[in-house]
């Protein structure tokens, strides 16, 4: 069997720093931030809350940090 890349993800960068944000935000748990409308927003319905904690885990700082700005202003 080839060693492949895999799928791409579902959750990019852009989302997973929009949903970290949002869930600082409003203080939810990653459950809570599975089931919101948020993540049917972008289209993610249906993501399992793991998924959204690995994708937040492996953001960058500064990419959280801007992320934050924008939903300050």
């Amino acid at each position: 069997m080839p060693i492949g890349r895999g799928r791409p993800p579902r959750i990019t960068p852009a989302k997973a720093a929009l949903l970290a944000a949002v869930r600082q935000f409003h203080s939810l748990s990653y459950r809570a931030l599975a089931a919101s409308d948020y993540t049917k927003w972008l289209g993610l319905k249906g993501v399992h809350y793991a998924s959204i904690h690995k994708a937040i885990k492996r953001l960058p700082e500064d990419l959280f940090e801007e992320a934050i700005k924008i939903l300050r202003k």
